[in-house]
């Protein structure tokens, strides 16, 4: 009795694992979906800001479409800040990225906004946080403070989201 209790066992083990092998490679292609979704990396100071255009700017190989919001004049940054965007800017252009720029109106004369050869409109809406989206990544850029923060959320859904405010607020921007 006890040898045929423990051979049903067996054959229910067998039956189990059989089971667990043929729905393992679901479970493993759905933990990896939900794991890469989203990435969250925070990036602090100058360095910070260097290393995060870096990684931003791979996303270019799968995506050419740059959309930036959140652009007031350049006093309200620190001083040191605009050669910052000047290498930022060349980056772009070498990259070949095709830029919209949707920027405060109060910002309008700046002659630094457009080095870059992005199409700019403007609204009558000063944002101190700057927003990039390229490829799937949300870029968050909160320089008014030191050191700098840098938030890069790597997010499809959100980009997308952004990416379709963005082109609403693009339609009811000025020239």
């Amino acid at each position: 009795r006890i040898r045929d209790y423990i051979q049903t066992k067996i054959k229910d083990i067998k039956e189990e694992e059989k089971s667990f092998n043929n729905i393992l490679p679901q479970l493993t292609k759905k933990y990896n979906h939900l794991k890469l979704k989203t990435n969250v990396e925070v990036f602090l100071g100058m360095e910070g800001f260097k290393t995060a255009f870096t990684i931003f700017f791979e996303e270019s190989k799968k995506d050419k479409n740059l959309y930036v919001q959140g652009i007031v004049s350049k006093e309200k940054y620190p001083k040191y800040f605009e050669w910052l965007i000047y290498e930022v800017y060349n980056k772009r252009k070498e990259l070949k990225l095709n830029t919209k720029k949707i920027v405060s109106e109060e910002a309008r004369n700046e002659s630094l906004y457009s080095k870059d050869e992005s199409k700019i409109k403007y609204l009558p809406f000063p944002l101190m946080t700057g927003i990039e989206l390229l490829g799937e990544i949300t870029m968050l850029q909160l320089v008014s403070i030191e050191p700098f923060v840098i938030i890069l959320i790597r997010n499809k859904d959100l980009t997308e989201d952004l990416k379709r405010q963005f082109e609403f607020l693009w339609k009811i921007a000025k020239e």
